[in-house]
């Protein structure tokens, strides 16, 4: 059993990060050590009966763990509200090839950001997602208090020539869009400009 367990432990020693997820590496690597706001919190949600006290009980769970959770009755709008962010953070930074504080300060840069997030909250609406009003500002908000060498995970995987996941965030904002007949400038040219 000794060599079985030392086998399964092999690779993770190899690596030397002592096994840490992928985000978790990558935010050792860039020296973040901390979520922000709502970005901290994990929500869950259940069908009702039997399924919903799971949920119940898995949220306890993550809490007494020391993990911001809570069953949720809006999953989509959470979902959503998590992409918004991720996804016009992705690529402003990616289109930028600049972490978060050169592109609040500037000017242009302030605005590719907020036009990023507006084009990802019609698209969310457009498909029926009921986000609230005041979702562009709530998340500019949010981007404004990263802190400022902050980089995407996104704008990491491209810079050091690893696959990213252009396919899922700006490449989904703009497949989307077309499917509801918006335009979405900013994510377009991310999705071509950042294969």
């Amino acid at each position: 059993m000794r060599r079985a367990r030392d086998r399964r432990r092999a690779p993770v020693e190899r690596r030397g990060d002592g096994g840490a997820p992928r985000a978790a590496r990558r935010a050792l690597r860039c020296g973040c050590r901390r979520s922000y706001d709502d970005q901290r919190r994990s929500c869950c949600t259940g069908c009702g009966g039997a399924a919903q006290e799971r949920v119940v009980g898995i949220a306890g769970a993550f809490r007494s763990a020391g993990v911001d959770a809570r069953p949720s009755d809006r999953i989509q709008v959470e979902l959503w509200q998590k992409f918004v962010f991720l996804a016009a953070l992705a690529a402003a930074c990616g289109l930028a090839r600049s972490p978060i504080g050169p592109l609040r300060t500037d000017r242009l840069g302030r605005r590719l950001l907020q036009r990023a997030i507006e084009e990802v909250v019609a698209v969310g609406r457009a498909r029926g997602v009921a986000l609230p009003e005041g979702e562009v500002a709530r998340v500019q908000e949010m981007m404004d208090r990263l802190p400022p060498g902050m980089k995407p995970s996104f704008l990491l995987d491209l810079e050091s020539g690893g696959p990213t996941e252009l396919d899922i965030l700006s490449g989904a904002v703009s497949r989307f869009a077309e499917q509801a007949g918006i335009a979405t400038p900013v994510h377009d040219t991310a999705t071509v400009a950042l294969r």
